[in-house]
């Protein structure tokens, strides 16, 4: 559906003539961000063109598919001049994860109203919350969410990696993640984060929709990820997952809880010696202070400082 008809600017959902453009956009936007994480664009663009139409086959055979979103564009006198991609978290909460708008066509609301129509949708698909991260030095995105009636829930930290030499280090309990272990890193995750972030962001959790997220992931973001956990008796004491995009970037996601310090960093020292990439990214929340040290002491450097934010759809 367009939000305006009869030639005037419209918000839609991307199709495939809108792919390069798009592309485009973004790496104008982000040029900086995308040197230091290593994103090569071209290889991103061809993906994004084959992954199209294998989602939409995706989205045929599986109805629960139906409920996602993805990029809506902001289109007047026939040209993209912004554009937001929305991503399902889980049942009940939407994300924000990217929004850029042309420099040539700043400060003319294109951002507000890509938002205002985005939130209407995950609205009517059901949502409870909509979440977004935006960096510290951001202050003009700052004060539009805070305008727009979001509040701050979290403080966010991205590190970036300069590796140095990792051990194989021998660490009983590791292994790859189980199907079955979901509920148990849902536990590890309350036992890290605060109420209000587990409560926002939602669970980890083993469901059609996660498996459905995970092709489309694959799919049309080229992603091929592992997932490793550090067992201790009835317990998950650690998780990490890294994934790498066809676009070249690696990122990585570490939780760790409830067994000594030298056995969680052995156990992250683990996961860096089989996978560390240079500018590897990784970003955690305020909470996991023992994470921070952990991921200092073993390369990453502190790149910046994002707060995260919500608003809430309903009750």
């Amino acid at each position: 559906k367009n939000c305006i008809l009869h030639g005037e600017p419209m918000i839609r959902e991307m199709n495939y003539k809108d792919i390069e453009a798009v592309n485009t956009l973004l790496e104008e936007t982000f040029r900086d961000e995308y040197g230091h994480l290593n994103v090569d664009t071209e290889k991103r663009l061809v993906h994004m063109k084959r992954g199209y139409f294998i989602e939409r086959v995706v989205s045929l055979l599986f109805t629960e598919y139906d409920k996602f979103l993805d990029f809506f564009v902001y289109e007047e006198e026939n040209s993209i001049w912004g554009c937001l991609r929305v991503m399902r978290l889980s049942e009940m909460t939407f994300y924000f994860a990217t929004v850029a708008v042309d420099q040539n066509h700043t400060r003319q609301g294109i951002a507000f109203s890509l938002q205002e129509y985005c939130e209407a949708l995950c609205r009517k698909r059901g949502g409870k919350y909509i979440t977004l991260v935006i960096k510290e030095e951001n202050v003009p995105s700052l004060q539009l969410v805070e305008k727009s009636g979001f509040i701050t829930y979290d403080e966010n930290y991205m590190f970036i990696l300069d590796p140095l030499h990792y051990e194989n280090k021998c660490v009983e309990g590791f292994r790859p993640l189980k199907r079955e272990d979901y509920p148990r890193i849902g536990e590890l995750e309350k036992g890290i984060m605060s109420e209000e972030v587990v409560t926002i962001e939602g669970l980890p959790e083993y469901s059609l929709l996660s498996t459905i997220t995970s092709i489309f992931r694959r799919i049309l973001f080229g992603e091929k990820f592992r997932e490793y956990v550090l067992e201790k008796g009835d317990r998950i004491a650690a998780y990490a997952k890294v994934s790498h995009f066809v676009d070249g970037s690696v990122s990585m996601i570490l939780m760790v809880h409830g067994d000594s310090y030298e056995t969680l960093k052995d156990f992250a020292e683990k996961i860096l010696y089989l996978h560390a990439q240079e500018k590897m990214r990784i970003i955690i929340g305020k909470d996991q202070v023992v994470e921070r040290k952990i991921l200092t002491e073993l390369g990453f450097k502190e790149y910046s400082h994002l707060y995260a934010y919500y608003i809430k759809l309903r009750d």
